[in-house]
């Protein structure tokens, strides 16, 4: 009996560590596949605004449909994420190169070696994961609470807030647009 409760005892203190730690360590816990990012809060889509392909153009929330615009190609290293828009083939990042609270996230060409696109992604609950900037404390979320159809997203600093919990729903490359 006091085997299983030190077996018990000992599992729950690393599980507390690992939680603990989650948010200091840039390992990311996501395979790379295509996948789409849906809010928790609002159930929007992360896209470039109007599926422009301009560089500097403001990420958004959106409703889901099937198409390129709405799914990322997120290749996951053991230095963070990138995320690659199917349909533009570019990626988001701070829209400032000393980025605050408050910063936009705005679509840009892909350049493997900046770290402003590397992101770190976290287990977070219940399936959901936090999606920081890697090498900050800096997390993607809606510009506004209670985000609608096309509200920017920014970087704020982790709340826990439902706003800033994400769901990657693994999706195919296949699109109606």
């Amino acid at each position: 009996m006091a085997n299983k409760i030190l077996t018990l005892v000992l599992a729950l203190l690393s599980t507390s560590l690992l939680h603990a730690n989650a948010d200091t360590n840039s390992t990311t816990e996501v395979q790379s596949g295509i996948y789409s990012l849906r809010n928790r809060e609002s159930g929007l889509l992360l896209r470039p605004r109007d599926a422009g392909r301009k560089d500097g153009n403001t990420m958004v929330l959106y409703p889901e449909y099937n198409w390129k615009c709405l799914k990322w190609d997120v290749d996951s290293t053991d230095s963070g994420c990138t995320l690659r828009n199917l349909f533009t083939d570019k990626t988001f990042q701070p829209g400032d190169s000393s980025p605050k609270a408050g910063t936009p996230v705005l679509q840009q060409t892909m350049d493997p070696a900046l770290k402003l696109q590397r992101w770190d992604i976290l287990s977070s609950a219940d399936g959901y994961v936090k999606i920081r900037l890697a090498g900050t404390a800096l997390y993607l979320m809606p510009a506004v609470p209670h985000a609608e159809v096309n509200t920017a997203l920014v970087l704020g600093p982790w709340e826990d807030l439902p706003a800033q919990h994400w769901k990657m729903e693994a999706k195919d490359r296949q699109s109606d647009m």
